[in-house]
């Protein structure tokens, strides 16, 4: 079983999307219209604005159906806050659909972070040798 983790963003006061957060759903239907995946988890709470009904994850999952990705394919993780949220609640989901290769998609900016480094907080969570784990950005 072949994932796909796009990790959210905070959104816009209105509930829309940052261009940030575009970037990184943008990135990962290139990814889906190139290889084969079985599942993407979108992966996004409802941290910020304060009182805003709508997660990450249901923005996430909305832009991914209105550009023809079918809902089937997508799993809401809706539950984390932070990168590291992102992690330990995303890699037990993928575990349970026994993946063999997991795909996490962010943007350059994030992974410069050395305490909510993505690829360690991933890695931690994963344990696991027998599971390719790969780190996809955009190139700015």
């Amino acid at each position: 079983m072949k994932i796909v983790v796009v990790l959210g963003y905070k959104l816009n006061d209105d509930a829309s999307m940052d261009d940030l957060l575009k970037k990184r759903l943008d990135l990962c239907l290139k990814l889906i219209s190139e290889e084969h995946y079985d599942k993407i988890i979108v992966s996004g709470g409802c941290p910020t604005p304060p009182g805003l009904e709508v997660s990450e994850a249901d923005v996430m999952a909305e832009y991914l159906i209105n550009h023809n990705v079918n809902a089937d394919m997508i799993i809401k993780e809706n539950k984390s806050l932070t990168t590291e949220e992102n992690a330990l609640y995303s890699i037990p989901i993928c575990k349970q659909l026994n993946a063999k290769n997991i795909t996490v998609i962010t943007t350059m900016d994030h992974m410069s972070r050395d305490f909510l480094n993505p690829v360690r907080l991933f890695a931690e969570q994963l344990k696991d040798n027998s599971v390719t784990l790969m780190f996809m950005t955009d190139s700015e």
